[in-house]
């Protein structure tokens, strides 16, 4: 028979590695999300400066040849980004630093000689790739420069997951989010001060690429390698391949998926119609920048409790952490809503032809916020394969809108596609994830920031009505109020308990210092 003062003791147990969850999970996600918001500011600013310079049509063709980049990397990188994320914060919660380490040691071997490969292949490809692919033999030349920091890129990205599965959050955050975008930013003002022009901006990539794999492994070495120098690495290679093929079709896929409307568009459209689509793209990502921030941390954490069999803390930390990425995600949403053309105007006055597809593409995103770190859940718990068939099938359904809606509708149809494709994918990993763990993100509570968010959207707008201000004045003025009326709804709706928890921590620190 089982004593009830035990029973109360393992619940109190259960709650106190709850809440311990929850403020290490909010800690550092606090620091991703920090990062990660700076890291999208930085490339706001660096976007805008780019576009006020070469214009719509320029930055379409820019916008082109860096996504093939972004192929090309995913293919080099055959998925072990994921694979070693997963994999090292698993063997690392057990203590076993020689599987650690030959996680790494081979996954950078790997790698890095399929980059060398990969940089030959593609550099000969090149041509190609530009006239028949894409109809653009000016494509080329720039391609090929982009190719000489495949080699770096793919180094940076082994060091970087190794990081984020030794839980090393704020080191991972600070190179990627924060050093490599201001690298970025002051070598894109040289670039246009001295009129060097697009061929100047590809060259910026080899240079903050080398810098990125530099400082990840001199972190990397501090870190950890030089505390388990005496460990000889073991790689279980056979498992390393079985998580890491289906992880690169499915990052390929979702890669693809997520450039489809762009390369569908370069048959239809003009490079100034997808310059301007790219620039609503990017704004209205900002509406899931949370899904993000959580992601680096709550991805470790999952995989450790999945290698406890801990189902009901991964329940609670999936709802916890779900409702407030869409609370956050709404800010955002509405904020992008009410200031759609002066956001767009930011890059230049062509890019307000925008406007409907950024609030399209926003829909989208906060759909995908509202499922939460659904995909990433079903990951951790060591179901590649089923990823990989959801990418397959969002591919398939984007691919098909827009073949059928971008030739009569332009711009609009690309984001109705994206928009549609986004909510379907995630109807679908919810589904997927209820009958496989018997888990789901939602509650009651969830109603609140919408209620909180709609009544605060509908007073700013009458406010933002009434005023007659510089455009950019209101947009401060109208976000500084917003975020005030949305925050004083939440608090009158009543916070739940692990809220309040975790805000006093927060207040509590804050006051100590």
């Amino acid at each position: 028979m089982i004593n009830k003062s035990d029973t109360i003791m393992q619940t109190n147990s259960a709650d106190s590695k709850y809440k311990s969850e929850l403020v290490s999970i909010t800690k550092n996600a606090g620091i991703t999300a920090t990062g990660y918001l700076l890291f999208k500011l930085f490339s706001f600013f660096s976007n805008a400066i780019i576009t006020r310079n070469i214009g719509a049509s320029d930055y379409g063709l820019f916008v082109l040849v860096t996504r093939i980049l972004d192929i090309i990397i995913i293919i080099s990188s055959l998925g072990f980004a994921t694979t070693i994320v997963r994999h090292v914060a698993y063997y690392y919660a057990r203590n076993d630093h020689e599987r650690t380490k030959g996680t790494v040691f081979y996954s950078l071997k790997i790698v890095f000689i399929v980059s060398i490969a990969g940089l030959v292949l593609f550099f000969i490809l090149s041509p190609l790739i530009s006239d028949k692919l894409f109809n653009r033999p000016e494509i080329s030349p720039f391609l090929r420069i982009l190719l000489l920091s495949l080699p770096f890129s793919m180094i940076s990205m082994i060091f970087l997951s190794t990081l984020n599965g030794l839980k090393k959050i704020k080191t991972t955050t600070i190179i990627r989010n924060i050093i490599n975008p201001v690298i970025y930013i002051l070598m894109v003002g040289i670039v246009i001060l001295f009129n060097w022009g697009l061929t100047g901006l590809m060259w910026i990539y080899i240079f903050t690429a080398s810098i990125s794999a530099f400082l990840a492994y001199i972190h990397l070495r501090k870190a950890y390698l030089n505390k388990v120098s005496d460990h000889k690495p073991f790689a279980e290679k056979k498992k390393l391949w079985n998580f890491s093929y289906p992880m690169l079709f499915t990052q390929l896929l979702i890669t693809i998926t997520r450039l489809v409307p762009i390369f569908i568009m370069s048959f239809y459209l003009t490079n100034a119609d997808i310059g301007i689509f790219n620039v609503s793209l990017k704004i209205a990502v900002l509406v899931s920048f949370t899904l993000e921030a959580f992601a680096m941390i709550f991805s470790p954490v999952m995989a450790e409790l999945f290698s406890k069999n801990d189902r009901e803390m991964i329940r609670k930390l999936y709802k916890t952490v779900t409702k407030w990425i869409f609370t956050f995600s709404l800010v955002i949403f509405f904020i992008i809503i009410l200031f759609s053309d002066t956001l767009l105007s930011i890059f230049g006055t062509e890019f307000i032809a925008g406007s409907i597809v950024l609030i399209l593409i926003a829909f989208g995103e906060l759909v995908n916020a509202g499922a939460g770190l659904v995909g990433n859940l079903i990951l951790m718990s060591g179901r590649p394969k089923i990823i990989m068939v959801n990418s397959i099938f969002w591919f398939i359904i984007i691919v098909v809108l827009c073949l059928i809606l971008i030739p009569p509708m332009g711009l609009k149809g690309a984001a109705i596609s994206v928009a549609i494709s986004l909510a379907v994918i995630n109807l679908v990993r919810l589904a997927e994830l209820y009958y496989l763990e018997k888990i789901h993100p939602f509650k009651m509570s969830y109603f609140k920031p919408i209620i909180a968010g709609s009544m605060s959207f509908f007073i700013t707008n009458l406010l933002i009505g009434n005023l007659n201000l510089n455009n950019f004045l209101e947009l401060v003025i109208g976000s500084i109020f917003f975020l005030i009326l949305y925050t004083l709804g939440n608090w009158a709706l009543k916070l739940d308990e692990e809220d309040r928890f975790v805000i006093n921590i927060i207040l509590t620190k804050y006051i100590k210092r």
